[in-house]
């Protein structure tokens, strides 16, 4: 496996991940109503993701193309990726229901993220 390609692959994967801790943690800082944390986990994820599409676009129009191991790298950081990018999905629904259930406690207008 290419050397260069082999770190952007794990790079790849580490961004996926560390965007799933981001959104998780997302969910926690709402739940301890911590909303402007849980916007900025959400969106410190989001930059996580996107440096994870960069990597991906990038491989994908690389020559020559990837096969082998690299490939199967490539298909389980896909994987987590889109893993991620379903826990973002989570987050902002679970955001949505901590912030609905604190302006009911409080009778105060939403705080929307």
């Amino acid at each position: 496996m290419e050397a260069s390609r082999e770190l952007l692959l794990q790079k790849m994967l580490k961004a996926a991940n560390d965007a799933r801790i981001s959104y998780l943690k997302a969910i926690h800082a709402a739940r301890n109503r911590d909303f402007d944390k849980a916007k900025n986990l959400l969106e410190t994820g989001d930059g996580q993701v996107d440096i994870g599409h960069e990597i991906h676009t990038s491989l994908m129009q690389g020559t020559p193309p990837l096969s082998g191991q690299e490939l199967m790298l490539m298909l389980h950081a896909e994987d987590q990726l889109t893993g991620a990018e379903g826990n973002k999905a989570l987050a902002v629904e679970s955001i949505h229901i901590y912030q609905a259930m604190q302006c009911t406690r409080t009778g105060i207008g939403s705080h929307a993220v």
